[in-house]
């Protein structure tokens, strides 16, 4: 339970980040980190 918790706390920080590189630095990677923190996040969550 501890590790299914890390996981999601990981995804979330990827999300934030991800969402703060394009917002602070215009960079093209922030969407495809905050598409990838969503997708990952819904796929862990169906999974358990």
């Amino acid at each position: 339970m501890i590790h299914n918790r890390l996981i999601a706390v990981i995804l979330l920080i990827i999300l934030i980040s991800g969402t703060l590189l394009y917002v602070i630095n215009q960079s093209p990677f922030g969407p495809v980190l905050t598409i990838a923190g969503i997708l990952g996040f819904f796929l862990f969550n169906r999974k358990e």
